[in-house]
């Protein structure tokens, strides 16, 4: 037996729960510390998302300002069909053979033309800047051609409609002018009447 006396047995004791102490503090105060530590990286994390979320936002609204609504005049070159209608002083039977006759195309264009007056007759006009083939015709009332601008890319036809519409010394034409490219809807709307409806009415007057 020990004796009871011994006085390292209590001094040891005291010495290994104060040790247990210890440890467990130090055990509690690295938790707080990682805790700490994440709840800081949480939070630099939410700051960081948070800001390039905004800056985000912000890039693609001045993305969204900077680019301009397109004007309106580019809606008119976005279309592929156009509508025009002329009054002449003329028979319907006179402006069908000026339309489809070589000599008075040539002569009302002032410029060389070949046309195949038949249905399925190729055309060529403003020497060989305008080339088709002809589609329907219906004498005096009607001359639907298959129409493209020599410059169009290979393959690429517009569709052509002239509708003769007499009433007393006056003939009215329809012109449908449908299928050609975008962008080209200004220049031939100017065209049909700089090209074919002014010198042709001075022509027939």
């Amino acid at each position: 037996m020990l004796p009871l006396n011994r006085p390292y047995d209590t001094s040891v004791q005291i010495t290994a729960t104060g040790a247990q102490y210890n440890d467990k503090s130090a055990s509690e105060g690295a938790r707080a510390q990682r805790t700490l530590i994440q709840r800081r990286l949480l939070l630099g994390s939410a700051l960081l998302v948070g800001g390039a979320l905004t800056w985000i936002s912000r890039a693609q609204g001045e993305a969204r300002t900077s680019v301009a609504e397109p004007p309106s005049q580019s809606e008119e070159g976005l279309r592929t069909s156009l509508h025009q209608e002329v009054d002449f002083k003329s028979s319907a039977q006179r402006i069908y053979e000026a339309l489809l006759d070589s000599k008075q195309f040539s002569a009302f264009s002032g410029e060389p033309a070949h046309i195949d007056r038949r249905a399925g007759g190729a055309f060529f006009m403003f020497a060989g800047k305008i080339v088709g083939r002809n589609i329907e015709l219906v004498r005096s009332r009607r001359i639907v051609q298959a129409w493209r601008l020599a410059s169009w890319n290979e393959g690429v036809y517009s569709i052509v409609k002239f509708e003769l519409k007499e009433r007393a010394t006056e003939t009215r034409v329809l012109l449908d002018h449908t299928g050609f490219p975008e962008g080209a809807f200004d220049h031939l709307n100017a065209g049909w009447r700089m090209r074919y409806w002014d010198p042709l009415g001075k022509f027939i007057a």
